[in-house]
């Protein structure tokens, strides 16, 4: 059992990281591209995904987490790009820049963190759920984005 627990953590742990990546990423695209507020509300929701996942971790609620996995290698990856992003010092057009964020949202929703965790931690899965919303929302968002930039072009 405590390796499970310890799993479990650590997936969350992997989680926390990515929002607070997505988070960096889209600051710093607030800051490169005219549509700034754009950026900033993907940026607002991505720092309110850090601070349920944290209480989230410090809650007792966590002793409930079940799962009998490794972390997945796509969470891994997925930190990667993001990172990659975030410290690159090339020019990123408008439109570079959506479609990279469209696929890493993308890979969020199609790798499914629910299936990762199981057993009684409705909490957590009250918080994936919110998670896969938000980023279904950001999807739409960012096809938005996307056509507003082609229709001014």
């Amino acid at each position: 059992m405590a390796r499970t627990i310890k799993n479990a953590r650590r997936i969350v742990e992997f989680m926390i990281e990515s929002e607070q990546d997505f988070f960096k990423l889209y600051l710093k695209y607030s800051r490169i591209f005219p549509n700034s507020e754009f950026w900033l509300e993907l940026a607002r929701d991505q720092n309110l995904h850090t601070e349920w996942l944290t209480a989230f971790m410090e809650s007792p609620e966590v002793e409930k987490i079940e799962t009998d996995i490794a972390p997945p290698a796509f969470i891994g990856s997925i930190n990667s790009s993001l990172k990659e992003q975030i410290d690159s010092e090339e020019e990123i057009s408008l439109p570079v820049a959506l479609a990279k964020v469209m696929y890493l949202e993308n890979t969020f929703l199609e790798n499914r963190y629910a299936d990762v965790f199981h057993g009684n931690a409705q909490s957590v899965r009250d918080i994936i759920e919110q998670l896969i919303s938000d980023s279904k929302k950001h999807r739409v968002m960012i096809e938005n984005e996307i056509i507003k930039y082609h229709e001014k072009t």
